[in-house]
C-alpha cells in the first residue's frame, strides 16, 4: 500500500485540538481573535513531524476604518518567518509559510507566534462595543508534508537552517520598513552603560537616539563654561569628545596615541584666510576659528584629556567607518581632517599628499587601535558600523559613484576582520540597513546621498531593540516617519565642505 501524505488540520473553533493557546481569546463559531500585541500556538503531534513542512494559515484580519493597515510578523520556533500586511478588514486569507526542520526540532512540538503590529478595541473606532484588542481571525491552521522530491530526504547543510539565512524568508518575504538583518548582538547596553561614539557623520544619529531614551550617552568634553547656544554652535557634546568627524582608521589611531602620549605630530595650527587659526586635525570643530597658534594647542590640550578619560572610561564605544580617502603630511605620516587649503594651510605638494586606503592599511590601523584601547579599558566593548553615505568628492581620476563603492567595500571588510579577531567587538549593519535592494533606494533624498528620517528610524529601530538593555522590540516606522521626506537635520559633517568649494 501507498503511504498517505502527511497532511494535519488544527480547527480554532474547536476545543478538542492538540494544541495549546496563549493571547487568543475563546472560541467563536469559525475560530477564535487574537487579543493583544501578541499570540501563540503550539501544536502536537503523536509522532515525528516531516523535515519539510507547508503551513497554511486561514485567518482575517481586524483593520480598523481610520487605521488603513494591519501588520503580522510570524515566528516559527523562535525565527521569524514571514511579514503580512492587510488593507481590507475582515479580508479572509491564506497565509503561507514553508519550513524545513532538523531531525531534532521534527521531534517537538511546532511553536507558532504571531506579532500584531496594530491591535485594536473595536469600540474605539466605532466598529461595535468589543473591548478586545483584536488582530487576527484563525479560522484553522493546516501542516501538510511538502511536494517533496527525492533530493528532500537527503540530508544537506542547508536543511533546517533559520530563516533569516535566507533571502526570500527574510528579505522577499518581509515589508521592506520590517526587514532586519541583526542576528545575534554580542552584548546589550544597559542604561546605566557609558556609551561613547565617534566616527563620520551618520554615528550622531546613535548618539541621539540613546541619550532621547534616557541612556547615559557619555560626554568628556561638554563645554560646561559656555551657554547652551555657544555649546552647540562650536560642537560641544556632538560627538563625546571634540574631535568632530573622525573618518578613517588612521585619524582614530593616530587620535588614541596622541592622546595617550606615544605620538606628537609636527603641525598644531593652520591660518585661515581671514587670519584666524584652525586644529588641522579638526579643521570645522571651532566655526569661529582661534586668536592664535597659543589658542589652538591650549585647546587642544584639552581636547587630548577628555579623549584620554573617554577611551579609559566608556563602557561601550561605538565608531562608525567612514572613508578611506584622506590627506596626509609626507614628514611624519600625520592624516588630517580635511585636505590642506581648504579651510586652513596651504597646499603644498612638497609637504603633503593624497593617499586612498587600502585594506590592509585601514583594518591595520583599526587592528592596532582596538589593542591598544583594550590594553587600557579591558572591559569594554567596541561596535562597528559603516556609514551608508555615499562620498560626497573623490581626489581618484574616476566616478565618485566608483569611489564610493571601493571605500565602502574596504570598510565593511575591515569591521568584519575586526568582528572575527575580536570577542568583545560586534558590528551593526546599518550600512546594509539603507542601501539593500529592498529598501528600494526609498531611503535617500533626492540627492542619492543623503539619508532621510525613514531610514534612521529603520536603522535606530533596530538597533534599539537588540542592543538596548529593557527594550525587547520597537514599533513599526510612524505613519508620519513614513510619509514624511525629512533630511538629518542638523547632523554636522565636515565633509560638506568640499562641495561648497568645487568650483
Amino acid at each position: 500500500m501507498t503511504a498517505q501524505p502527511f497532511s494535519r488540520v488544527f480547527d480554532f473553533s474547536r476545543t478538542d485540538q492538540a494544541m495549546r493557546l496563549e493571547g487568543f481569546s475563546g472560541t467563536e463559531s469559525k475560530g477564535r481573535w487574537s487579543d493583544g500585541s501578541t499570540a501563540r500556538v503550539v501544536l502536537l503531534n503523536e509522532s515525528d513531524w516531516p523535515q519539510v513542512l507547508a503551513i497554511e494559515i486561514e485567518a482575517s484580519p481586524f483593520v480598523p476604518t481610520d487605521a488603513g493597515t494591519q501588520s503580522v510578523a510570524i515566528n516559527v520556533n523562535g525565527a521569524k518567518l514571514a511579514d503580512f500586511a492587510f488593507e481590507r478588514h475582515l479580508e479572509q486569507v491564506r497565509l503561507d509559510i514553508p519550513l524545513s526542520l532538523d531531525r531534532t526540532s521534527a521531534k517537538r512540538p511546532l511553536e507558532i507566534r504571531f506579532e500584531i503590529d496594530n491591535p485594536a478595541r473595536p469600540v474605539n473606532h466605532g466598529m461595535g462595543e468589543d473591548r478586545r484588542d483584536l488582530g487576527l481571525f484563525v479560522f484553522s491552521i493546516k501542516v501538510n508534508a511538502s511536494e517533496a522530491t527525492d533530493m528532500q530526504s537527503v540530508s544537506n547543510p542547508y536543511k533546517g537552517l533559520p530563516g533569516h539565512q535566507f533571502w526570500r524568508r527574510s528579505i522577499s518575504a518581509v515589508e521592506s520598513f520590517r526587514v532586519d538583518p541583526v542576528t545575534n548582538p554580542r552584548f546589550r547596553i544597559s542604561q546605566n552603560a557609558r556609551v561613547g561614539t565617534a566616527g563620520s557623520c551618520f554615528a550622531q544619529h546613535i548618539s541621539r537616539r540613546i541619550s532621547a531614551a534616557g541612556f547615559n550617552y557619555f560626554v568628556t568634553e561638554k563645554g560646561e563654561m559656555l551657554s547652551e547656544r555657544e555649546r552647540a554652535h562650536n560642537n560641544y557634546g556632538t560627538f563625546s569628545a571634540r574631535y568632530g568627524n573622525v573618518y578613517t582608521t588612521v585619524q582614530l589611531l593616530q587620535l588614541f596615541d596622541e592622546a595617550f602620549g606615544t605620538r606628537t605630530p609636527a603641525e598644531t595650527a593652520w591660518v585661515r584666510p581671514d587670519g584666524r587659526f584652525v586644529d588641522p586635525y579638526r579643521q570645522q570643530v571651532q566655526p569661529n576659528g582661534f586668536d592664535s597658534e597659543e589658542a589652538v594647542r591650549a585647546d587642544r590640550r584639552n581636547h587630548l584629556n577628555a579623549v584620554r578619560r573617554l577611551f579609559e572610561d566608556t563602557d561601550i564605544f561605538v565608531f562608525t567607518l567612514g572613508l578611506t580617502e584622506a590627506w596626509r603630511s609626507k614628514a611624519d605620516g600625520s592624516v588630517f581632517s580635511a585636505a590642506p587649503g581648504v579651510v586652513g594651510g596651504g597646499w603644498d605638494t612638497d609637504k603633503y599628499e593624497f593617499i586612498n586606503l587600502d585594506l590592509e592599511q585601514t583594518y591595520g590601523a583599526l587592528e592596532e587601535f582596538l589593542g591598544k584601547f583594550h590594553a587600557i579599558n579591558p572591559n569594554a566593548k567596541v561596535l562597528l558600523t559603516v556609514s551608508p553615505v555615499p562620498l560626497i568628492a573623490t581626489y581618484e581620476p574616476r566616478s565618485v559613484l566608483v569611489s564610493t563603492v571601493y571605500s565602502k567595500s574596504v570598510l565593511r571588510v575591515a569591521a568584519e576582520k575586526a568582528l572575527k579577531r575580536f570577542d568583545w567587538v560586534d558590528y551593526f549593519p546599518s550600512f546594509e540597513i539603507i542601501t539593500g535592494s529592498s529598501s528600494g533606494g526609498l531611503y535617500y533624498e533626492a540627492d542619492y546621498r543623503e539619508v532621510n528620517m525613514r531610514g534612521v528610524s529603520h536603522v535606530m529601530r533596530c538597533f534599539m531593540k537588540h542592543y538596548i538593555e529593557g527594550v525587547d522590540s520597537e514599533p513599526a516606522d510612524l505613519p508620519r516617519e513614513m510619509i514624511t521626506n525629512s533630511s538629518m537635520s542638523n547632523i554636522i559633517c565636515d565633509e560638506e565642505i568640499l562641495d561648497r568649494i568645487r568650483n
